[in-house]
């Protein structure tokens, strides 16, 4: 089958039987044996060492016409490429060094010829045809776009280097020697742990080994980086938690003391209970203080005019009985809050029921 693959060749002084037969080697040594060989009636390849070498590897000759140079396939059409891309060589020889950059040269403008011509990422088009097709404006933002994304992502990156850096030097001070996987692993998960972390847990590790040099291993390592890691995580949400609780008890007591500088309303049974509540689930105890007052405002306020509590005392009753959030105990203390402000003298003997 002719797949017009070039595999073999050989620069000789002359075209001579040796030659000829160290092309075809070349091809032996990679592919094995090729079925036959297209030669011209040059004298090398038409010699008896040939023709005996050939029926030793039973390999067919095939003899193009004469001046016939194109029955010789992509062998003259290889010449002919190599031709137009080279053109005239000239090699300057007057020193190493110049010969040799003039043998490069060419070199490698042969490369940049073929790479041209052949499609990138199975495309159907060429660099060459590429660089020759119109771009429009779209494109060129489209492709802007692309490289700062690009850019972006090398960026964060460059972020996590200095913990890759860390761990590596880990490795090589204590002597490590993971697995490949293992490593692999290792230089993606250190990326997610703070650099401070790793620090601390360096220090840790050295102790450790110190102590006992069976622990000289990179899990261990990261038993501890974890460890590290959790308390320090653990302290920013504590520390989170103590600013928002503070934030809300200082826009609680915002909201109360604007609700106290309002012009009151008439004082009502089940205002006063409700704030009484308040003031019982109240965790802060300035809260707790404001509110009590303003609970035995309001209740000095009601019981203006009023010659018998009795009634009043009832309504109470009934009302800390209708606050289904409030479990027993807490309308309880509710309960006596409020007594403790009609009868300022006296103590609760009993217990009362809200039920």
């Amino acid at each position: 089958m002719g797949t017009f693959c070039h595999t073999g060749f050989s620069i000789d002084p002359s075209e001579t039987a040796n030659a000829v037969i160290g092309a075809i080697m070349q091809h032996q040594l990679k592919w094995g044996d090729p079925l036959g060989v297209i030669f011209d009636h040059g004298s090398a390849n038409m010699s008896e060492k040939v023709s005996k070498y050939l029926n030793e590897h039973g390999i067919e000759a095939v003899a193009v016409g004469l001046s016939n140079p194109k029955g010789n396939g992509t062998d003259e059409g290889a010449f002919s490429q190599m031709k137009q891309i080279l053109g005239e060589i000239r090699l300057d020889a007057s020193s190493p060094e110049s010969l040799a950059k003039g043998v490069l040269e060419n070199l490698i403008q042969v490369y940049v010829q073929m790479r041209n011509k052949q499609p990138l990422h199975k495309q159907a088009t060429t660099p060459v045809m590429n660089m020759q097709c119109p771009v429009t404006d779209i494109q060129k933002e489209m492709e802007r776009q692309r490289i700062a994304n690009h850019k972006a992502m090398r960026n964060n990156d460059d972020a996590n280097q200095p913990k890759i850096d860390r761990l590596s030097a880990i490795i090589a001070y204590h002597g490590l020697n993971p697995e490949p996987l293992a490593l692999k692993r290792a230089l993606d998960c250190i990326c997610h742990y703070d650099l401070a972390a790793i620090a601390e847990a360096e220090k840790a590790f050295l102790k450790a080994v110190n102590r006992d040099g069976n622990r000289k291993t990179l899990p261990y390592f990261f038993g501890i980086l974890k460890n590290v890691q959790q308390k320090i995580d653990d302290a920013r949400y504590q520390d989170y938690c103590n600013k928002r609780y503070n934030q809300q008890a200082m826009l609680e007591t915002e909201r109360l003391i604007e609700l106290k500088e309002q012009k009151p309303e008439p004082p009502t049974v089940i205002g006063i209970v409700k704030m009484a509540a308040i003031a019982v689930t109240a965790k802060i105890s300035s809260i707790k203080k404001m509110t009590i007052g303003r609970v035995q405002e309001r209740l000095q306020e009601l019981l203006k005019g009023k010659k018998y509590i009795g009634p009043l005392k009832k309504q109470i009753i009934n009302a800390i009985g209708s606050l289904r959030n409030l479990d027993l105990n807490q309308q309880e203390q509710v309960w006596n809050m409020i007594q403790s402000i009609l009868y300022p003298k006296s103590t609760p003997e009993s217990v009362t029921s809200f039920s």
